[in-house]
């Protein structure tokens, strides 16, 4: 029997995002990585399982994150994070929508300067067609607004993804997201 999944849990850092699965071998070669907003950890986890030292911040970490060999877990905002190491990848899962434009156009420069050349980048967020964006929760978004300068896209996905409704009601509604994976090209 195929166990059911529930696309909200990769939201909130359940599931290993798909686009880093696809590129295990690339990526346990590496040694570093940020996952920012990691939520409950599985893509910070996920890497640690294959290798790499992880940093993984969420403005708010569940109270049962526990310890994992490999991963350094803090609760901060980004707009507070430091960058001031350098990563072979980089995560960004569902987070960058809710910050200003001002403010997501700081973050994704800090994040390409903190990235190593040839390093990973995986991003996931909402396109201006999701009904969070058109009611007005989050600014226009779509991924290629967002100054991601000089990455070779690797995959990229853009579409609509079931999910249970966010005020506790049951059934679900769509998401329209877009998740890009890709590989620094320069050494900036």
């Amino acid at each position: 029997m195929t166990e059911k999944t529930n696309p909200f849990d990769l939201q909130f850092g359940r599931q290993v995002l798909p686009a880093i699965k696809n590129r295990s071998e690339e990526l346990s070669g590496l040694k570093t990585a940020l996952d920012i907003g990691c939520s409950n950890g599985a893509n910070s986890r996920y890497l640690a399982s294959l290798g790499l030292a992880v940093d993984a911040i969420d403005t708010k970490l569940p109270k049962n994150i526990g310890d994992c060999k490999n991963v350094s877990f803090k609760q901060m905002d980004i707009l507070d994070f430091p960058f001031d190491k350098k990563y072979d990848v980089i995560i960004a899962i569902n987070v960058l929508h809710f910050l200003s434009p001002e403010d997501r156009n700081t973050v994704m420069s800090k994040m390409y300067k903190a990235l190593n050349k040839d390093g990973y980048l995986f991003i996931r967020g909402l396109t201006m067609k999701d009904q969070m964006v058109a009611k007005g929760k989050f600014e226009e978004d779509e991924l290629f607004t967002w100054g991601v300068p000089k990455i070779k896209f690797l995959e990229f996905f853009e579409g609509e993804k079931p999910d249970i409704n966010h005020d506790g009601s049951p059934g679900t509604h769509i998401h329209h997201i877009t998740v890009l994976a890709g590989e620094k090209i320069n050494g900036e």
